[in-house]
């Protein structure tokens, strides 16, 4: 059987990356099953291709019983873990729901994968892991050291299903993604367009200044896709496109006004994963889009495309809000 022929098994299919995902799968002609329980995502987002053979099960990542049913239906070869909470604030007000739905969900999902005989499993990471690292670019080989609940469940989880896979022989690939962009982002960038489309300023913290590498969602598709075909065992991947802007320059690409608000301490200065050993071993999932040039473009499709701007016309605002 042809990769394209098998079938997959993507939980959290219906959220942000989920979407991006099934997508891509789907027009690569993956059989593909989608498990969420649509507390973040939207079954109407893949309706296109739901028309056209993708299966949704309505299920939560914690409830064994509901994991089994899905994984007896799908038979899947593989499996795509997303499902997850992927607020840092959030996760610091109430850290049980961010250990039960990352940690004990991830145990779950890899229990049932094994009971089903699934082949391999790309499970969906976080440079949160690294905390605020003093090595930038950071290396897959930098100590964990995080510093919010979001980070260390999403460790926890990781060396879960790392040491869980190893020790029943199913293929793992665990990619850790930085600051992702995109149609349907609920993060940074999603909180920018909630805040364009309602006619507020964009509310950066500090003073912008701080770096991220920001990934277009539409390549990153790409890269879990090559992570799941490829030959690999128990890696542990950065995904990212290697350079990084600021926030500041960031937000500037929305040309609307901009008010700064105070950052939270443990707030790190830049978050950039090192991606050699993704291009090395991965070559041609390395993603490639310059947020410069892909951010108008996916502005232009999910609401009124900005017009074109120059730094003095920024309409910044210096207030900062309590």
């Amino acid at each position: 059987m042809t990769r394209q022929g098998r079938s997959v098994l993507v939980t959290g299919g219906c959220g942000f990356i989920g979407t991006h995902v099934v997508r891509h799968l789907a027009s690569a002609g993956y059989q593909v099953t989608v498990f969420d329980d649509l507390s973040n995502g939207d079954q109407g987002r893949i309706a296109p291709e739901v028309s056209r053979g993708v299966r949704v099960i309505v299920g939560d990542v914690t409830d064994r019983a509901a994991v089994a049913s899905a994984m007896g239906i799908a038979r899947p070869w593989g499996v795509i873990h997303l499902a997850a909470p992927v607020s840092v604030a959030e996760s610091k007000q109430n850290p049980d729901k961010y250990f039960r739905a990352i940690v004990d969900g991830m145990y779950q999902v890899v229990t049932e994968a094994r009971s089903c005989g699934v082949s391999r499993i790309v499970n969906l990471n976080s440079a949160a892991v690294y905390g605020r690292a003093s090595i930038v670019p950071t290396p897959e080989t930098y100590p964990a050291s995080p510093t919010n609940p979001y980070g260390v469940a999403k460790h926890v989880a990781e060396q879960l299903i790392l040491h869980t896979c190893r020790m029943y022989g199913i293929g793992c690939v665990s990619l850790r993604l930085t600051n992702l962009y995109g149609e349907y982002a609920s993060a940074l960038f999603g909180l920018f367009v909630r805040q364009m489309r309602a006619g507020e300023p964009l509310t950066v913290t500090g003073d912008g200044s701080q770096r991220r590498d920001f990934t277009y969602v539409g390549d990153v598709a790409i890269t879990i896709e090559a992570a799941l075909s490829a030959d690999l065992d128990f890696e542990i991947l950065n995904v990212g496109t290697g350079e990084t802007i600021s926030v500041l320059e960031m937000a500037q690409l929305f040309g609307a006004p901009i008010t700064f608000i105070p950052r939270a301490a443990d707030e790190p200065d830049v978050i950039q994963g090192s991606v050699d050993r993704l291009g090395a071993l991965l070559p041609g999932a390395v993603p490639r889009s310059r947020p410069q040039e892909r951010i108008p473009e996916v502005l232009g499709r999910i609401c009124k495309k900005p017009s074109s701007h120059d730094a003095e016309d920024q309409r910044v605002s210096w207030k900062v809000r309590e």
